[in-house]
């Protein structure tokens, strides 16, 4: 039988048939799932998100919690960690029955709504650390439209006409009357954190806590909490 190891040189001559084998399969195996999980960066992204407002302050004696919509455009410039957001907000409060309470008349109940639109311009810095889960800032400036308006159900009489017919007939119907109804439009700010979850190579699922304040005549304050998806 041949000797197994003749001398040094046989040694790594050995060594070399087998390291080298095992050191390329290893980069073979591993190069191609990093790059199967690296983070394609973009500089455009959208969003969508819907969340739950809670009223602070003032706002909050007056108006009830209710959902908040937002969709947004994001750039960045390059591959920076600062982009620009430009984000439009809806939500829709009811009047609380206890606010409302001093101005019920004797034998009808009065209810009421706050519209709240918001378009606003941001900066938000998210560090591009390329891992599954992230975090991000941003603030900003905006307008903000409110749209106020009580309501007082009741029956009423009329004329229904059906065009298809070509005829009219006097009735009565139940309906809402509008006492009184307001709107304005006014600056406000907005700050707010958020965490990042990846779910694709371009796309994520995001948690936002946002505060609004708006400069009505009493500040108006608003602290949504949302769950969107950005891509």
């Amino acid at each position: 039988m041949p000797p197994l190891l003749t001398d040094e040189g046989d040694m790594d001559v050995r060594l070399n048939r087998i390291v080298l084998p095992l050191i390329a399969a290893g980069l073979l195996g591993v190069a191609p799932a990093e790059a199967q999980f690296e983070k394609d960066w973009k500089s455009w992204y959208g969003q969508l998100g819907i969340g739950y407002s809670l009223p602070q302050a003032d706002a909050g004696d007056a108006i009830e919690d209710d959902l908040w919509w937002s969709g947004a455009v994001a750039y960045y410039p390059g591959p920076w960690p600062v982009g620009i957001l430009l984000e439009l907000g809806y939500s829709n409060y009811d009047f609380r029955s206890d606010a409302l309470e001093p101005i019920q008349p004797p034998e009808q109940r009065i209810v009421g709504d706050v519209t709240v639109w918001s378009l606003t311009a941001n900066a938000v810095w998210s560090p591009r650390l390329g891992d599954s889960a992230g975090f991000y800032a941003a603030g900003g400036i905006g307008a903000y439209r409110l749209e106020g308006a009580l309501s007082e159900p009741g029956v009423f009489s009329g004329i229904a006409c059906e065009p298809s017919l070509w005829w009219c007939d006097p009735g009565m119907a139940p309906g809402d009357a509008i006492p009184a109804s307001e709107s304005t439009t006014e600056f406000g700010i907005n700050l707010g954190v958020g965490v990042t979850f990846e779910v694709g190579l371009s796309s994520e699922v995001y948690l936002e806590l946002r505060y609004h304040r708006i400069d009505t005549p009493e500040a108006t304050e608003l602290l949504p909490f949302i769950i969107g998806y950005r891509w």
